[in-house]
């Protein structure tokens, strides 16, 4: 449903296609690694007890009945006297590629008896039961298909995929593929189960119809099955097929039979072909298929998604739905759909949409809507929930309906649907350790290869996969759901004049006003929060939308959750964790004149990175203006997150230092600097004195904005031919944006992407900058969130102990590590895992050696040494790095990261 665009490559004068895609496809590979490492960290667990019971809840009747199929045939697919599959291997081959049409055969061959198995004799009156058409094919030498040119090209070894020709060779789109499969290699640094993971992440990026992926790791007869979901991976034991038949036959049989809702397929979506007049005949005798039914094309999307909504109650009041009432929606244009390519996290899409209803109308008399699908955090309430406390209100989006997503008539929970509330209790494991120069180390008894003795066997039988030092815990659930807005907008920074942004803002603030009043509280004020309407003829001009996390006033704290917000524009109080001034005390929560900070950061942000209408600003993207550059670093980009508190906290204190950030702003937004001093004035006073009453502290604000218009309006600012051609741009952009029903996206340019064009607009972290007219947003590389890489170096990786062996060789033992986490850690009781763990230290040792980590993007610490002194050249006292336990954020790396894009601290970035 979109189009996915990448940065230009480093240089632009490569001339061909070739050499700039291959180019981008490289630095996307590269990016796709950390991205998994960093959005999972912390949230995969292995030898989940009770795992394949569970997520293959097959009969047992069915199993006992393949099996003895199997065992019976003329040339027994599996000898029940040696105990192994036939025609596959026993022990590892010479070449791993010898094992890829193996499995193939064996898991049809599987496949073929779950049918056999199935079929009702016709003596028998019950109803018949069919496999689902799920087909294994080994793809090893063919990299899966996309509509993106710059996709990585890594390729699965072999997959089970749904909708698929029956070619001989046939080529398998991205979408297409249900299971992802991962032969374990020798010569491989990191391990199976990482660039299993790397698969299932283009699989969750290419597939809006998707809740959650399966996939394998085999290691020549070793099978591990994973599940990642939103909220993470889950792992089952290693077991050996031919040692345990019936255990390979449940999961194959589960795959083979069971419906597309419990193999992942997100079943309450489904597509129609895309055409530009739908007569009420067409209507009529439409049926909508599911997208693995329809042909697949690279060079263009031929369908629309169709969903189904909880009407508005008649006469039931604002946001009340009517459960027994459902309404279609035809969703035409993606306007936001690359956050919903993570494992991890909100996975938040969103797209224009059609009432289905009112197809045979010609496009232009068509209502537009926005459709936001996400997962929240199942301890947050409903974004819907509190557009229905606020009611309809100017300065908000106004919303139509929303509702949690049911798949085959349940309710879509990662807990109670995806895992079947299956019980997750443990230490997470760290997913990019070195696999190579491991030191020889004892296997546990209980390992599914027992003859296996020296370490290189070993890692070739299993992946090593030690846990982190972190107490045992648990995942959280997060639930899938929907809303409709009817409001449409574009972001704030491309308002087309300062009477159209002030007037935006204004209007905002009424809209949180009426919010806060209703006992609501955003918490999350950024340039991709704030909208405006493009209204020329009266009424709003902006609004505020994604309550996402949000709070109502009386909600307790959620653990692990101390603060949210996009960072560039977060309050340096709540990035420091402390007031800004001593005597306002200790206590510092989110309160609501953080967000009114925030409103002061996004407007600076605007005056400095933008030369009108959206328009970059070439001295800051360029780095010429060395002084703009530097102090445009220090107050939004800098990744250390108690660097950046403290620069705000100067720049909130320091009157001179406020008034020098002044001085850079760009000559279109010279007459704001009244406004954006007045702003100041309010919130220092209010931070000094440690008093800020909500209605004066408002009041002040809404006037400085309604003075600011008036002179605005009064006495308009004379515009050099330049920024009225920027002005010009940008109405002319929103026109077109506003006919723009063509659903086949426009292909990627060397110069850059389509601007955001969203009622609910892209994200923060997501790229938007237009094609032609230089729409960009800030110029630097997007800081990768929470510290990651720097915060993993602390966090510690542990063995599990095993029993002493003397004739075992030694092995160094491991010292201490990583650690992302915020808070001090105490090494947890160490535990008797020994599948997929360390090997086993010295007996008898206490010292330990560090497990070898595999090469890393970035390096944060010369940055954040460099930021620091940065820091303190700019008043700002530099104290030690606030660690707070987030999420693991992933940021989005683009092909030369020409751009940087506010980054989320506290949020899953994934959606």
């Amino acid at each position: 449903m979109c189009q996915y665009h990448r940065d230009s490559s480093p240089s632009d004068s490569s001339s061909t296609a070739y050499s700039d895609q291959a180019y981008k496809r490289k630095v996307f590979s590269k990016d796709l690694e950390y991205e998994v490492v960093q959005e999972l960290d912390g949230h995969v667990f292995c030898e989940v007890p009770d795992f394949l019971e569970t997520i293959f809840p097959v009969d047992e009747a069915l199993i006992n009945s393949v099996y003895g199929i199997l065992c019976r045939t003329k040339h027994s697919a599996y000898d029940t006297k040696t105990k192994r599959w036939s025609h596959y291997s026993f022990s590892p081959p010479t070449l791993e590629k010898t094992l890829y049409p193996q499995f193939v055969k064996l898991a049809g061959t599987v496949s073929n008896a779950v049918s056999q198995a199935m079929e009702v004799p016709a003596w028998e009156t019950r109803a018949p039961t069919q496999t689902n058409g799920l087909r294994w094919y080994d793809c090893h030498d063919a990299t899966p298909l996309s509509r993106d040119p710059y996709i990585s090209e890594v390729r699965p070894d072999i997959v089970a995929a749904l909708g698929v020709s029956a070619a001989k060779q046939p080529q398998i789109p991205w979408s297409r593929i249900l299971v992802p499969v991962e032969v374990k290699k020798k010569e491989t640094d990191g391990p199976a189960l990482l660039q299993l993971l790397k698969y299932v992440r283009l699989v969750f990026r290419e597939s809006a119809d998707r809740c959650f992926v399966l996939g394998l790791v085999v290691a020549c007869a070793n099978v591990s099955v994973y599940l990642a979901d939103r909220t993470g991976v889950i792992g089952s034991t290693v077991f050996n097929i031919h040692d345990e038949p019936k255990v390979f036959i449940r999961v194959i049989a589960g795959l083979a039979s069971f419906s597309l809702d419990r193999l992942g397929w997100d079943t309450s979506m489904t597509t129609i072909h895309q055409q530009r007049i739908f007569s009420r005949s067409d209507l009529s005798s439409l049926t909508p298929k599911y997208s693995y039914q329809e042909s697949w094309k690279q060079q263009q999307e031929t369908t629309y998604w169709v969903i189904t909504m909880p009407k508005p109650k008649p006469n039931g009041g604002y946001g009340v739905m009517d459960e027994t009432a459902t309404e279609t929606f035809v969703l035409y244009k993606g306007v936001s759909m690359s956050r919903g390519g993570v494992i991890r996290g909100r996975a938040t899409r969103v797209w224009k949409a059609w009432l289905w209803d009112e197809l045979h109308l010609p496009q232009e008399r068509r209502r537009v809507f926005v459709v936001k699908d996400s997962w929240r955090d199942d301890e947050r309430h409903l974004e819907g929930e509190f557009y229905k406390k606020i009611g309809p209100a100017r300065g908000v989006a106004r919303m139509r309906s929303y509702s949690v997503v049911k798949i085959n008539g349940h309710d879509d929970m990662t807990s109670s649907r995806t895992r079947s509330d299956l019980n997750v209790q443990g230490k997470p494991r760290c997913i990019d350790v070195s696999q190579r120069d491991i030191a020889h180390a004892k296997i546990s008894a209980s390992s599914p290869d027992r003859d296996r003795i020296n370490t290189t066997r070993y890692l070739y039988a299993l992946d090593y996969l030690p846990s982190f030092d972190l107490p045992e815990t648990s995942p959280r659930g997060r639930t899938h759901s929907r809303i409709v807005i009817e409001t449409y907008g574009w972001s704030i920074k491309y308002a087309a004049s300062l009477v159209e942004l002030v007037h935006a803002v204004n209007d905002v603030l009424h809209g949180y006003k009426t919010a806060y009043e209703e006992e609501v509280i955003h918490r999350d004020m950024s340039v991709e929060n704030l909208l405006v309407t493009g209204n020329t003829e009266g009424g709003s001009e902006g609004f505020v939308i994604d309550f996402d996390y949000a709070k109502f006033l009386n909600d307790l704290a959620i653990l692990d959750d101390p603060m949210s917000g996009t960072r560039p524009f977060m309050s340096g109080e709540l990035l420091l964790g402390q007031p800004y001034y001593k005597s306002a005390g200790t206590d510092v929560r989110h309160r609501f004149y953080h967000d009114l900070e925030s409103v002061l950061w996004i407007l600076l942000w605007i005056c400095l990175c933008k030369r009108g209408a959206g328009l970059r600003r070439e001295a800051l993207h360029q780095g010429t203006d060395k002084a703009l550059t530097r102090r445009f670093r220090l107050l939004f980009e800098v990744t250390d997150i108690a660097v950046l508190g403290t620069n705000k906290q100067t720049a909130i204190r320091d009157e001179e230092s406020f008034t020098s950030d002044l001085e850079l702003i760009d000559d279109f937004y010279t007459p704001l600097k009244p406004l954006l001093e007045r702003l100041w004035r309010i919130l220092r006073t209010g931070y000094k004195t440690g008093h800020f009453d909500f209605a004066e502290t408002f009041s002040a604000f809404m006037q400085a904005f309604d003075d600011a218009e008036k002179t605005l309006t009064e006495d308009p600012p004379v515009l050099t031919a330049e920024q009225e051609e920027s002005v010009n741009l940008e109405r002319e952009r929103r026109r077109r944006d506003q006919c723009d029903w063509q659903h086949t996206p426009r292909p990627a340019t060397k110069s850059g992407r389509a601007p955001a064009q969203s009622a609910i607009p892209e994200t923060p972290d997501e790229d938007d900058a237009p094609e032609d007219d230089e729409r960009e947003d800030s110029p630097t590389p997007a800081p990768r969130g929470r510290n990651a890489e720097t915060d993993r170096k602390k966090l510690i990786l542990v063995p599990d102990p095993e029993p002493p062996a003397p004739s075992a060789p030694q092995a160094p033992a491991p010292a201490g590590g990583v650690q992302t986490r915020s808070m001090s850690r105490a090494s947890a009781a160490q535990g008797s895992s020994n599948v997929q763990t360390h090997p086993p230290s010295k007996a008898g040792g206490s010292s330990h050696t560090a497990p070898k980590k595999r090469g890393r993007r970035g390096g944060l610490s010369n940055q954040r040494t460099e930021e620091r002194s940065s820091a303190g050249e700019s008043g700002g006292q530099t104290r030690g790095t606030k660690r707070t336990r987030g999420r693991g954020d992933g940021g989005r790396g683009g092909a030369g990261a020409g751009r940087s894009q506010p980054d989320r601290k506290g949020k899953n970035k994934a959606g």
